[in-house]
């Protein structure tokens, strides 16, 4: 079997811009946390985009080696989504504490936990290993 290349890249782009932005709407209607409750918020979602590759950037470059080496150790392809979907959800963790300190776990818990959600879910999207196509 030969590993996804962009595995990573789909995991950080998919998680970023699609799955935790629709979180945090979701999490915004259903909670009345105060997003979202005009139209014109939906700027938010933009600018968390934005910002959300901008810092998380480090983090996709450390979890892109991590995920380099967890395909040549360990050949178990749900293995390899769990010990790198566990290392990405702890750079983030690290990115939350570095950029925003322990108050982040009291202020915006929700944020941690949907960004934790999206890495998850992103992960259970693409395949680790491509599968051997037969050549005509």
């Amino acid at each position: 079997m030969k590993a996804n290349k962009i595995f990573p890249l789909l995991v950080w782009l998919t998680s970023v811009v699609l799955v935790a932005p629709l979180l945090t709407l979701l999490a915004g209607i259903f909670t009345k946390s105060g997003f979202f409750n005009k139209p014109s918020d939906i700027n938010l979602i933009f600018a968390f985009m934005a910002y959300g590759l901008l810092f998380s950037l480090p983090a996709f470059l450390v979890s892109l080696i991590v995920y380099f080496l967890l395909v040549k150790k360990m050949p178990a392809k749900q293995t390899v989504k769990l010990v790198y979907a566990s290392s990405s959800i702890l750079l983030e963790l690290a990115t939350l504490l570095v950029l925003f300190g322990f108050d982040v776990f009291r202020d915006a818990a929700g944020i941690v936990g949907i960004y934790a959600g999206s890495i998850i879910i992103s992960c259970l999207l693409y395949k680790v290993y491509k599968t051997n196509q037969p050549t005509n």
